[in-house]
């Protein structure tokens, strides 16, 4: 019953997903996340006392990734694509790891956060989504490429865009299948 769950179930629980399931770190955090949603609602209501998550600390595994070398990003941006598709994502990763933007930032990007000073530089102008705080990037050849590659593009002028980006559990997948592409 909810009213006898205890830091101790929390701790079985964890360890049966874990060790008997095989569920990865991400599978285990987003079960216990449900569950801790239902014991804060438990709480508001007064079905619940006290919160048995307030000791629980779940186990980290060491996280594996590293930084993209230039190496490796001369690789990806050379990289012939086998289809439109995942020549888009590959554009609009390269396009983010050039300028420094967040995929988000990128997906907000329009035509009125690019400027050109008097000196003839190209500039992103443009509030982080984030954070709201102004970002000035100078667009440095190759993304500039990348932009002026989608700026005829029909159904990007329509929604006001400047990239071709998917959502984000998309462009995920499709990336994988670019690391792999590019060994």
């Amino acid at each position: 019953p909810l009213r006898q769950l205890e830091l101790s179930f929390i701790e079985k629980f964890d360890s049966f997903m874990r060790i008997e399931q095989g569920f990865t770190a991400n599978t285990v955090s987003s079960y216990t996340i449900i569950l801790r949603k239902i014991v804060r609602r438990a709480i508001a209501q007064g079905t619940l006392h006290k919160n048995p998550f307030a000791a629980y600390i779940p186990e980290q595994p060491p996280r594996k990734r590293r930084h993209m070398t230039k190496e490796e990003l001369d690789i990806l941006i050379s990289k012939e694509m086998p289809n439109e598709r995942l020549e888009c994502i590959r554009d609009v990763f390269c396009f983010c790891a050039l300028t420094g933007l967040a995929f988000t930032d990128a997906d907000n990007l329009q035509k009125r956060h690019i400027t050109t000073d008097d000196s003839g530089t190209t500039w992103i102008h443009k509030p982080r989504e984030k954070t709201s705080v102004i970002s000035r990037v100078p667009l440095l050849p190759y993304p500039l490429k990348i932009l002026q590659k989608y700026e005829h593009n029909p159904e990007l002028q329509l929604k006001g865009k400047l990239l071709p980006i998917p959502s984000n559990q998309k462009m995920n997948s499709y990336l994988k299948e670019i690391g792999t592409i590019c060994n």
